[in-house]
């Protein structure tokens, strides 16, 4: 049987294992839907992490997959990082061990390195990652939601950046993601630098999140109505931009991204589905797209 881990030479489908923390599930064909499925907060802990970055590793090898979304059925989107696994596991705070401090360094790197994982798997996700937010939004969900797509929210949802409270830096991805989603650099640092909490209107007028519903059902129908409209487009056209949206974060030049689109182009611009859509348009129908 493939893994998330092997080379999957028949292009079948990785099965999901049964999760503990996350909740697997189908609401479309061609949505997936993640749920933060722990009733005590999704406080991220080794377990988490680990299902979550198995999770997305094995989303790409469903090529029916064209959008893929997070929820949570707890109170809180999550409320961050478990600190009592963080301590007891030396990740913060010291350490009884008597290694030196380079070799404790390389361990912790190493560690760090893995919990990156979790928010780079979805940025690099070759489908749009939507999510759904509600309740609190603490430390590592903001380091999530930032490697997101796209980011809705319930009026209930309240962030906050909360690592300077417990004295580390928010090193999961929230500083390296944060400041090119925000314009106001001025209120970004002070969100960053106090923790101060804010609401989920605040959040919109910052850019951090592009919709705010009344209600947690208002938002899950609207994510959910989202994610099917993104669905029913073109899966190599939606591939293309996004594979180019991330290239244009990185930081490239102008110069490189004019060449990443030839390139790109180059080869998607050859599909069929610029003639379906073609097609459909000038039949005023909605256009049918081969599967991936």
């Amino acid at each position: 049987m493939s893994t998330a881990n092997s080379f999957n030479a028949t292009n079948d489908p990785i099965p999901f294992p049964d999760f503990t923390k996350l909740k697997i599930q189908r609401p479309f064909t061609n949505v997936l839907e993640v749920v933060l499925n722990d009733s005590k907060g999704n406080r991220w802990n080794d377990v988490l992490y680990n299902e979550f970055i198995e999770c997305f590793r094995i989303i790409p090898s469903h090529r029916d997959v064209y959008c893929v979304l997070i929820t949570s059925s707890a109170k809180h989107f999550t409320v961050g990082l478990d600190l009592n696994w963080a301590m007891s596991s030396g990740l913060v705070g010291t350490t009884k061990d008597k290694l030196d401090v380079a070799r404790k360094s390389l361990r912790f790197q190493t560690q760090l390195a893995f919990m990156q994982k979790a928010t780079d798997l979805v940025h690099q996700c070759p489908v749009p990652v939507i999510c759904a937010v509600h309740g609190g939004v603490i430390g590592m969900g903001i380091d999530l939601i930032t490697s997101c797509d796209i980011r809705y929210a319930s009026s209930s949802a309240f962030f906050t950046v909360k690592e300077v409270d417990i004295g580390v830096v928010a090193d999961i991805g929230t500083l390296a993601r944060m400041p090119k989603q925000i314009g106001n650099q001025s209120l970004l640092r002070e969100l960053v630098y106090t923790g101060k909490q804010f609401t989920a209107t605040q959040a919109q007028q910052l850019g951090l999140v592009s919709c705010v519903f009344d209600g947690d059902e208002a938002l899950r129908q609207g994510a959910l109505q989202l994610c099917q409209e993104i669905a029913s487009k073109s899966p190599v056209a939606i591939r293309g931009i996004k594979l180019m949206l991330n290239y244009e974060m990185s930081g490239k030049s102008p110069q490189d991204l004019q060449l990443m689109a030839r390139v790109l182009n180059g080869s998607l611009a050859q599909t069929e589905d610029i003639g379906k859509a073609g097609m459909a348009f000038f039949q005023k129908k909605k256009p049918t797209f081969s599967k991936l």
